[in-house]
């Protein structure tokens, strides 16, 4: 059996909160993360790799949580990474960024609720381009999703305690990637619809 060292991360961050009114939270937070004796190719057969490389991710998010209103909730977020790989023993790959890492990211999904137990819904997701490759020579392009929900919720009479649900996923049938490899994709959802019904005794 091969004696290899393990990898080890080192992490660093700061972060704080701050109750921007009653009900309404905002979060955020810096960091670094390093990975040290991370996976390299092996100088002297590039079909393996040893644990020789150094990996690092400098990002901040920003997120906030609650209500606008008391009909009206909301859940915003954005994050930001850089990714480096700062040494490697395959020299295409020094200063270049992680596979499947979007430097860029953000969401925001809202409620409301209307009267007779009806809540509408929506939201959009922006995911920024990504390579598939550590040598970043196979790349996705950016895309942005939009999803909504509608739920009922009966207040009285014989259908009180369930709740029907209809969610739509991404509505503009964007082009989405889950994974990205160096040779193929893996597709995220296209839209789909999706009704459910539960009952709460």
């Amino acid at each position: 059996d091969a004696q290899l060292a393990p990898e080890t991360a080192t992490t660093y961050e700061i972060g704080g909160s701050w109750n921007v009114m009653e009900g309404l939270r905002l979060n955020g937070s810096i960091f670094r993360i390093e990975k040290r004796n991370a996976r390299t190719s092996d100088p002297a057969n590039d079909t393996l790799q040893v644990l020789d490389g150094i990996v690092r991710v400098d990002g901040f998010e920003v997120s906030a949580v609650g209500q606008i209103t008391p009909e009206w909730n909301i859940m915003v977020g954005y994050t930001r990474l850089n990714s480096e790989i700062v040494e490697s023993n395959n020299a295409n790959e020094v200063g270049k960024e992680f596979a499947n890492v979007a430097p860029n990211t953000a969401s925001l999904w809202t409620t409301y609720n209307l009267p007779h137990g009806i809540q509408l819904g929506g939201g959009v997701s922006y995911v920024d381009r990504r390579y598939g490759n550590t040598t970043n020579t196979v790349q996705v392009p950016a895309y942005t999703r939009f999803d909504a929900a509608l739920s009922w919720q009966p207040e009285d009479g014989a259908l009180r305690g369930m709740r029907f649900q209809l969610n739509a996923l991404n509505v503009g049938d964007a082009r989405t990637y889950d994974t990205v490899y160096t040779g193929h994709v893996v597709p995220g959802v296209g839209r789909t619809f999706i009704a459910s019904v539960s009952a709460r005794f």
